[in-house]
């Protein structure tokens, strides 16, 4: 009887954690924000408050430092066009071990950001992104994000824990990034 209760509780606790593993990974295009079209990655987010243009740019810039950071390229009443050059992501704020992290996240992401302001909302894209190769950073050997989160074929997400894991780092470093506090009542 003690042994029957035993596999009951395992048997539960090996599917809630099957399903917890998939819980990022929403189908084969779409992960958390991230989203797989033509065969290449991007982040897309919509923020519901609106924007300051002027002030999202200044944020911006306020995560830059000598070595890197984000470059408004165009800005205007309806958006924004820029890009990020060797930002260093924060992974450890995840409270994952290091082994834990695939070795690409803890690479200077580099990608083109475009924000469009919507009526009491903006959204967020971000594509082409790709890390700096940090092993060899004097060969153009980069790695792009569909290269590491991609299935063979790449028509679809990988399935691996680590790497969805990774994405859902990069996924809330974004999100952080581009979000304005909303304006308080």
């Amino acid at each position: 009887m003690k042994s029957r209760i035993i596999m009951i509780f395992l048997a539960l606790f090996a599917t809630l954690s099957i399903f917890a593993q998939g819980a990022y990974r929403l189908n084969d295009l779409n992960a958390g924000n991230f989203r797989l079209q033509n065969g290449k990655v991007h982040f897309d987010k919509a923020y519901n408050y609106p924007a300051s243009m002027p002030a999202l740019e200044k944020r911006l810039k306020s995560f830059n430092d000598p070595s890197a950071g984000m470059q408004v390229k165009d800005i205007y009443d309806t958006g924004m066009k820029g890009v990020m050059i060797r930002y260093q992501l924060d992974w450890t704020s995840a409270g994952f071990k290091n082994r834990k992290i695939p070795k690409f996240l803890r690479f200077p992401v580099n990608a083109n950001f475009e924000v469009i302001k919507e009526n009491n909302s903006y959204r967020v894209r971000v594509t082409d992104i790709w890390f700096t190769n940090m092993v060899s950073p004097g060969s153009n050997q980069h790695l792009t994000l569909e290269s590491m989160t991609m299935k063979k074929q790449g028509m679809a997400f990988t399935k691996k824990k680590k790497t969805m894991r990774a994405l859902n780092i990069l996924d809330d470093n974004l999100a952080h990034m581009f979000m304005l506090n909303p304006p308080s009542f």
